[in-house]
């Protein structure tokens, strides 16, 4: 099973207990979070905020042989992601990064919509989350986010292309 434990370690402080033989508990921190139940993972940070991101969720005992062969496990892969849900910033960035390079556009959508809400009068989240939209064919929410990009930015000369032509019946 994968526990849903963060821990942090201050390397330098364990070093300096062990070389001065004291107790080293005071520079461990552990912390308990679903999100981070996961192994192989990595950390990363955007801008000023760190984030949990891949890995994989063991349940049962560990077996290498596979459950036909005795006690097994069930292990689901998992993008899983742990930021500040304030972070507009990092949020959008793994938005653009699902929507443009990964093509994962249900998780881009969910990273888009972090952003809205931790900034609901940034208009390229509403355009980025829109393109989203219009990429999955859902046109309605498409047209709907790039008035709101519009309507927060009527400067904002991509969106209203993007809007002509999804009134247009136009595609990507």
């Amino acid at each position: 099973t994968t526990y849903s434990y963060l821990t942090a370690v201050d390397v330098a402080g364990v070093i300096d207990a062990i070389m001065e033989d004291k107790p080293m508990g005071s520079f461990f921190r552990q912390i308990e979070v679903e999100k981070c139940a996961v192994t192989g993972g990595q950390l990363r940070k955007i801008y000023a905020d760190y984030y949990l991101i891949g890995g994989q969720r063991f349940e049962g005992r560990y077996n290498p042989m596979g459950p036909d062969h005795g006690p097994g496990f069930v292990q689901d892969y998992t993008n899983a992601v742990l930021i500040n849900p304030k972070a507009a910033n990092a949020h959008y960035a793994l938005g653009y990064i699902h929507y443009q390079y990964l093509k994962v556009y249900s998780q881009a959508i969910v990273h888009f919509n972090d952003a809205i809400n931790a900034n609901p009068n940034w208009p390229e989240a509403y355009f980025n989350r829109g393109l989203t939209y219009e990429t999955q064919g859902n046109v309605a929410a498409a047209q709907a986010d790039y008035e709101k990009a519009l309507k927060l930015n009527p400067n904002y000369k991509t969106a209203e292309i993007a809007l002509a032509r999804v009134k247009a019946g136009g595609k990507l």
